[in-house]
């Protein structure tokens, strides 16, 4: 069931709530006479153009919420910056305290303002500026500005709504005016007798927009052009597997497209896996299988005070990156920091460190944690194992490694965008070996 608020745009006034189920409602209704009948027929007209997302009543949603957060300034007559969910605001009074409080002591219609300092890009309908206590201080008049640059020196729009404390003050868009790309500036007119500081509690604010309809997208294989479309609107698809051939695996699916030999890149494309995938938009996917190249393994072995270097060393293919290298006793991961470990072709299996001290105290491998893998420790000796080209250690103490042994996997993964047959790749993007070798037989777009 949908929810619409309907709005008179003439008066800038909320009317009423509908929802759905009023379909069948007025769908059921006997036409008794002509002057009944032609009226049940605007109504369902109109409400069909509603449910169809045609904002006929101007559905609206909530695209911004202006919640106050604290702000650095705890004067009444000073202002300060603060960012809310991307936007910046700058606020005339004490915004340390929450709800915000504007206003100040001895005033005499005196300005104070919340203003924005980055434009809301969606094209605004309606603003809710909610207010709570207003004791002791006059409020003169409340003014909105709505303008399409920074300094509001050309406004869209001056509104002056009715101020209400403990209330919401409605501003509508009017009619015909545009409100996209606009910076917002709430200026509020005051009065304070005596010598205390009084306020207004600006609560929040909320930015609407008309509804953009939810619809179904369309997900298009592109090696037999099947489609696939959500029965609803978010409620995803199913991608299906491949079968591979010929020393072919097949990975999954990607938005990737290798268009030339010009566009080849040594970075895998992104897979979407087999299985439940919700699109963001009408997506066309090609699939991708992977084959190894090479094979084997090695062994690099890195020793403080001969494999140096000031935070990174490089050997054999292995780099390895930490708080300090070039100490010659040992390296160094410095607690609450991270070392990171990875090869250029192929996969990291295996790292074995010896350490200064054993198990959790200072300088210990008890110490380390790893972002993927099995690690685990023994005594002085630290021990990672998986499957990946990059490795994370972190330290939440210090930790001084004398010895560092890391074993790879040999040979390199590369990608194929392919056609129906995988044996035939319509496009490679290849991880390490030298594009130029490839297959000059095989069509390559």
């Amino acid at each position: 069931m949908r929810k619409f608020n309907l709005f008179n745009h003439s008066s800038g006034q909320e009317e009423r709530q509908i929802t759905t189920s009023c379909l069948s409602l007025y769908s059921d209704l006997p036409l008794t006479c002509p002057l009944q009948s032609l009226h049940k027929m605007l109504i369902l007209c109109m409400l069909l153009f509603a449910f169809g997302g045609m904002n006929v009543w101007g559905a609206e949603e909530v695209i911004y919420t202006l919640e106050p957060a604290s702000g650095s300034n705890n004067s009444y007559t000073g202002n300060c910056d603060v960012e809310i969910d991307d936007i910046t605001w700058n606020v005339s009074g004490n915004s340390q305290q929450i709800p915000w409080r504007i206003g100040g002591k001895s005033l005499s219609n005196v300005d104070r303002a919340v203003y924005s300092k980055t434009a809301i890009s969606d094209n605004v309908t309606k603003i809710e500026v909610i207010h709570g206590a207003a004791s002791n201080i006059n409020v003169n008049s409340m003014t909105v500005i709505v303008s399409k640059n920074s300094n509001f020196s050309s406004p869209v729009n001056t509104l002056t709504p009715s101020f209400a404390a403990n209330k919401t003050v409605t501003i509508n868009r009017p009619d015909g005016k545009d409100w996209s790309n606009c910076y917002y500036k709430i200026v509020y007119n005051v009065t304070v007798s005596g010598s205390s500081n009084k306020f207004v509690e600006f609560t929040r604010a909320k930015f609407y927009a008309e509804a953009t309809p939810a619809i179904p997208f369309t997900i298009t294989l592109m090696d037999d052009s099947q489609q696939l479309t959500e029965a609803s609107a978010g409620s995803g698809v199913t991608l299906p597997s491949r079968e591979g051939c010929s020393g072919y695996t097949f990975a999954g699916w990607t938005k990737s497209w290798v268009a030339e030999q010009s566009s080849w890149t040594t970075t895998a494309p992104t897979i979407i896996p087999a299985g439940s995938y919700t699109p963001t938009a009408n997506e066309n996917l090609y699939p991708v299988y992977t084959k190894k190249e090479g094979g084997g393994s090695s062994n690099v072995t890195f020793t403080p005070g001969t494999d140096t270097g000031e935070t990174s060393v490089t050997k054999s293919g292995v780099t390895c990156t930490m708080t300090t290298m070039n100490n010659a006793s040992y390296y160094q991961i410095y607690g609450s920091q991270s070392g990171t470990f990875s090869v250029a072709s192929g996969n990291i299996t295996a790292i074995s460190f010896t350490c200064t001290e054993s198990g959790t105290t200072k300088y210990g491998p008890g110490n380390a944690s790893a972002n993927v893998g099995t690690y685990s420790y023994s005594g002085s000796t630290g021990s990672w194992e998986g499957s990946a080209s990059s490795v994370t250690i972190s330290s939440s103490a210090q930790i001084r490694m004398t010895a560092l042994s890391i074993t790879c996997s040999g040979g390199s993964t590369t990608y194929y965008i392919s056609k129906p047959n995988c044996c035939e790749p319509l496009a490679q993007v290849e991880g390490s070996a030298n594009l130029s070798q490839w297959n000059a037989g095989v069509h390559i777009y």
